[in-house]
């Protein structure tokens, strides 16, 4: 090391910087060699002291597949430049990490034009690699899962289409066959009739089996936004949309996106609440709204889906609003029993559920969640979760 650089690294301000970094700090040479390396480096590649390393190419510890651009850094540095790079080293303990890595040169204060060694500050962007793969793994998840999801609501309209036909003109022929008294005619329509009918009720369930596990591969826990959320619930119940001619619209308050929420229990919630939407709107619009609330004592997420259907009766909405007991959600309609399941959900995020709707038609129905600042697991515990006022 030339005595300027060592006199410079023994000067107390900079060893004290050096040595309570966080992060890597190594003085590198021009041919790749470890000059010195602080004791956060030092433990990132698994080294129990300096002297284990010093002097050694630092070519060794790095993957082979980086090295020539870790080659070009260090000429681009001797050369004058600053450079930043990221590159995965294998540790003396075999243990490997992704390094971003900040470049500079140090010059030789004799001669100002030469470089005398390179200055490097290096960061371990391990876990962060780790979390964008995850991150890149769960979406490409989503893409499949509603890929599948579209496919089976195609291939489900496509062949119950024709299907119903067969059966619709079949019930005619036998009607006609039983009016003139053919009974051999009648029996044969009767047995293609309930071959139809199994048929029918084998492609329901397929299809019904093949949009549960689409739903269930989108991982919807894993979802880090709420807007995110809220977007992949409403791809997935897309296709069942399109197939009855409805389009879902959605309108999300930019500020939603930060706001802490339990996305197993909130997605099933607006499953629920879209699959209701659905099965009451043909060739009109559902339209899905989120926004946060400010209001005491805390801020609430209200979540509304608004359907084009033909609107609800006093008795659904009296159903819908004393949901209390399982015996009356067993006897109510089935769209009337989504609804009280996402009521009981809304009920377990701390929520409730109000329902609105018009003598003209269109029903809104809003779910409203208190809700916090931080993400879970952000800094510091949640606050206790409280009751949304009705």
């Amino acid at each position: 090391m030339p005595h300027d650089v060592n006199a410079r690294a023994g000067e107390p301000r900079f060893r004290a910087i050096f040595e309570a970094s966080p992060d890597c700090i190594k003085l590198i040479a021009a041919d790749g060699r470890l000059i010195d390396m602080n004791a956060a480096g030092l433990r990132m590649i698994g080294a129990p002291d300096v002297e284990a390393v010093r002097d050694h190419s630092l070519f060794d510890l790095i993957d082979p597949a980086y090295r020539d651009s870790f080659r070009e850094a260090i000429e681009a540095v001797f050369s004058g430049q600053s450079v930043q790079l990221e590159f995965e080293v294998i540790g003396l303990d075999g243990q490997r990490i992704f390094m971003d890595q900040s470049a500079a040169p140090l010059y030789d204060p004799n001669d100002p034009a030469r470089v005398a060694e390179m200055i490097a500050v290096t960061r371990d962007v391990t876990q962060l690699r780790r979390s964008e793969a995850d991150l890149l793994q769960a979406r490409l998840a989503q893409d499949i899962a509603r890929s599948a999801a579209a496919l089976a609501a195609r291939l489900g309209h496509d062949l119950k289409a024709p299907l119903d036909t067969i059966i619709g003109h079949g019930e005619m022929l036998l009607e006609s066959a039983e009016e003139e008294a053919r009974q051999g005619d009648a029996d044969d329509l009767r047995r293609v009739l309930a071959a139809a009918s199994e048929l029918h009720a084998m492609l329901n369930q397929m299809l019904q089996t093949a949009l549960t596990e689409a739903r269930q591969d989108l991982s919807l826990s894993k979802v880090a936004d709420l807007d995110d959320l809220i977007e992949a619930t409403v791809e997935a119940a897309a296709p069942l949309a399109k197939a009855r001619g409805a389009v879902i619209k959605l309108e999300i308050d930019g500020a939603c996106a930060t706001l802490q929420f339990e996305p197993d229990k909130l997605a099933a919630c607006l499953q629920a609440l879209l699959a209701h939407a659905i099965e009451r709107t043909h060739d009109g619009i559902i339209a899905v709204k989120a926004r946060r609330v400010l209001a005491a004592p805390s801020p609430f997420l209200a979540l509304s889906v608004v359907d084009a259907g033909p609107g609800l009766s006093p008795e659904e909405l009296a159903e819908i609003a004393g949901e209390e007991t399982t015996s009356a959600c067993a006897q109510s309609p089935p769209r009337v029993s989504r609804v009280a399941v996402a009521h009981k959900l809304a009920r377990l995020l701390g929520g409730n559920i109000t329902v609105a709707s018009a003598a003209s038609g269109g029903a809104r129905i809003t779910l409203k969640i208190p809700v916090q600042q931080e993400f879970p697991g952000r800094q510091g515990p949640a606050p206790p979760t409280q009751q949304v006022p009705r």
